[in-house]
């Protein structure tokens, strides 16, 4: 469900799975795979370095797995990003 722009292409292409986007106190963006609707509410906490991510599966009846991969930049939000090579990417 990820999107990322880089010169001359976006990738991966999350973004044509989103059915509608909704905003009311958190912004919440509801995905549509196969049938089975992801909501993804992202909330930003005033005054602190804080971000709260939630998912809800709505199903129908199916049984659903999720693998949450955090992408971190560890960087300040003004700056670029360049590949740190000490940095362990196993995720535990």
């Amino acid at each position: 469900m990820a999107t990322s722009q880089y010169p001359f292409v976006i990738f991966p292409q999350g973004h044509k799975l989103i059915e509608r986007f909704e905003y009311d106190l958190c912004t919440a963006m509801i995905f549509n795979l196969d049938g089975t609707q992801i909501k993804k509410t992202v909330l930003m906490l005033y005054g602190e370095n804080t971000t709260i991510i939630r998912y809800e599966a709505f199903s129908g009846g199916h049984s659903v797995m999720a693998m949450v991969r955090p992408l971190c930049a560890f960087r300040e939000h003004h700056q670029l990003a360049v590949e740190n090579a000490g940095l362990d990417h196993n995720i535990v």
